[in-house]
């Protein structure tokens, strides 16, 4: 009885630990030329505002406003540029899509996009379209990174009594050789 109790309680656990796999979105890295080629503009700026509404299909979607510093890549006839993505919180409803970037207001970011066919801007590659600038406050230098590509920052440390950053193992990659590798590939 007991034995068959202990192979239940295995076989239950087994099930739950795979209900959350099972749900998550298999990403296949792109590289960094393949998201310039992919991208029809690609923008470096700072998130002003996050919103959600219903678009003209009454689909939940989150709208990002950016204020564009810099266009390495296509044509924007303005310095402000939203973002569409799908899903988001609107009211009591929650739509949640896998693998979309998340945005906060005030981040500096580099965008990889596609227009739709409403030519609206999308991320390309989901998530893997959004770099986060970051600057090193060993270096001073700006940073980026993303899920695949460059250094992030994990959070703050006291080293021998002085604050630092603590960032993941990944070699790091500055806004400016980021630059670099998307100008040499403008497809």
């Amino acid at each position: 009885m007991t034995t068959a109790l202990v192979r239940i309680s295995v076989a239950a656990s087994v099930f739950l630990c795979a209900v959350p796999l099972a749900l998550a979105t298999l990403m296949v890295p792109l590289s960094i030329p393949q998201l310039a080629t992919e991208s029809d503009l690609i923008v470096h700026g700072k998130v002003i505002s996050i919103t959600t509404t219903l678009d003209a299909d009454r689909r939940i979607v989150t709208r990002v406003l950016t204020e564009i510093t810099e266009t390495w890549k296509g044509q924007h006839p303005c310095s402000r540029l939203q973002v569409v993505l799908a899903g988001g919180t609107l009211g009591a409803k929650q739509v949640v899509v896998d693998g979309q970037p998340e945005y906060r207001p005030g981040e500096e970011v580099v965008l990889f996009l596609k227009l739709n066919q409403r030519k609206e801007a999308v991320t390309v590659g989901l998530a893997q379209g959004k770099f986060v600038v970051w600057t090193n406050p060993a270096t001073g230098q700006k940073e980026v990174h993303n899920q695949f590509h460059g250094r992030a920052v994990t959070g703050a440390r006291k080293t021998d009594g002085q604050n630092s950053q603590e960032t993941t193992g990944e070699p790091s990659l500055s806004l400016a050789e980021l630059k670099r590798m998307v100008v040499r590939n403008p497809n």
